[in-house]
């Protein structure tokens, strides 16, 4: 199911590529969507934004993240 989380419709196809493909049922994955989804407004936030998290899930060591 396509879920719209942002109003920007290529931001919206690449969280739903993400998430519902095989992090839909993980709960680590829904609460840093939660936190991340406010923050998106342009291209420049998209990126700092997901590098921000991505560097946060290596430092703890969530690889399969």
């Amino acid at each position: 199911m396509f879920k719209q989380y942002v109003n920007n419709e290529q931001f919206n196809l690449q969280i739903n590529r993400f998430f519902n493909d095989f992090y839909q049922d993980d709960e680590r994955a829904n609460q840093d969507l939660q936190a991340i989804i406010p923050r998106l407004t342009d291209t420049d936030s998209w990126y700092n934004t997901w590098i921000e998290y991505a560097a946060m899930r290596e430092h703890q060591k969530d690889f399969d993240l």
